[in-house]
């Protein structure tokens, strides 16, 4: 074989190794999806149980909608408008957390969060500050109001955040070909668990980020839990490729 023939194929065998096929990257969801697709949370405020920072990762609209904040046996409304962003420590580089901080009268358990200009509601049960969480900023208040009685929760464990049970192995790319790094993909849950919309948030390559499309896929995931029901939410799946 000629050198340039032998060059030719070469090269076109080295484009197929490292080009990923069309089926490995999912079509973007819609517009009104991409909210669906974020984990929220809610945590304590020490010493101040009537007060709570609601924060989501990786928000890509205008942080505006409608609160539902939830006591034992009432509920709050408010409106938000407008929220602070902040760096999240020990995480993929560039990622960042908005937030807002919720007053309400009585001591908060729980919020629902219906985003402007999405398709879905997001829900988080009360849990503790971690050192995950976004650095301190300061954050424009929201003050709930308006009660309503609801009923309180019958369960045992009426809040619980959706969980990855078992994680796909992300296939690593050869060695030699320096292709390392994390991609962070969202997730949106149904009330199974199970996995009905995924995109790419951030990935070194688009080799890695189809890769990690693969590893959701077959993963396995337990629901959001909110007030002893499970419902939809979002969650954001981290794969790690160490090349």
């Amino acid at each position: 074989m000629r050198a340039g023939g032998f060059s030719a194929l070469l090269a076109a065998s080295c484009a197929l190794l490292v080009q990923p096929a069309a089926a490995q990257i999912a079509p973007r969801p819609p517009g009104t999806m991409a909210p669906c697709m974020r984990q929220m949370s809610l945590t304590a405020v020490d010493a101040h149980p009537d007060e709570a920072v609601l924060r989501v990762t990786d928000w890509a609209i205008p942080f505006a909608g409608d609160v539902r904040v939830y006591g034992h046996d009432v509920m709050w409304r408010a409106t938000i408008r407008g929220g602070a962003t902040a760096v999240v420590p020990n995480a993929t580089r560039g990622t960042l957390e908005t937030s807002v901080e919720l007053h309400a009268p009585g001591a908060i358990e729980g919020a629902e969060f219906d985003p402007r200009g999405g398709s879905c509601t997001l829900h988080a049960g009360l849990r503790p500050p971690a050192p995950s969480d976004g650095v301190e900023v300061s954050r424009p208040v929201v003050v709930a109001s308006d009660p309503v009685p609801v009923e309180p929760p019958s369960c045992a464990t009426p809040y619980a955040a959706a969980q990855l049970v078992h994680g796909g192995t992300p296939q690593q790319p050869p060695t030699g070909f320096g292709m390392t790094g994390a991609v962070r993909v969202a997730v949106a849950l149904d009330a199974a668990g199970e996995v009905v919309a995924t995109q790419v948030l951030s990935s070194p390559s688009m080799v890695l980020g189809g890769r990690a499309l693969s590893a959701v896929r077959a993963s396995t995931f337990t629901p959001e839990i909110f007030r002893c029901v499970a419902v939809p939410d979002g969650f954001v799946y981290v794969a790690t490729f160490a090349g």
